[in-house]
C-alpha cells in the first residue's frame, strides 16, 4: 500500500503552500491537462510514449549495443 503525505503542500501550514481554495480547483485542471495530452497523444505528437511497444527500435537497439559493447562508457539516445 502506497501512503502520500500531502502535509507540506499545503498553506498555512508551510509558507509558499497550495491554499485550499485553489486545492479545490486541481481536479477540473487535472482533468482540462489530460485532455490535452490525450488529444496531442492520438496526433501523434507524443511519439515517444510507443517506444516501449517498437520491436524494430528495440531490435536495432540490442543490434547497436552489440556490435558497440566494450568501445564506450556511455551512449545518449534522443
Amino acid at each position: 500500500m502506497i501512503h502520500l503525505d500531502f502535509t507540506n503542500m499545503f498553506a498555512p501550514g508551510v509558507k509558499g503552500g497550495i491554499p485550499a481554495t485553489e486545492w479545490k480547483k486541481a481536479p477540473a485542471l487535472f482533468a482540462k491537462a489530460h485532455k490535452t495530452f490525450e488529444k496531442s497523444r492520438a496526433a501523434g505528437d507524443l511519439g515517444f510514449l510507443e517506444l516501449p511497444g517498437d520491436s524494430a527500435l528495440h531490435r536495432q537497439s540490442t543490434e547497436f549495443a552489440r556490435k558497440t559493447r566494450g568501445r564506450f562508457d556511455d551512449v545518449v539516445v534522443l
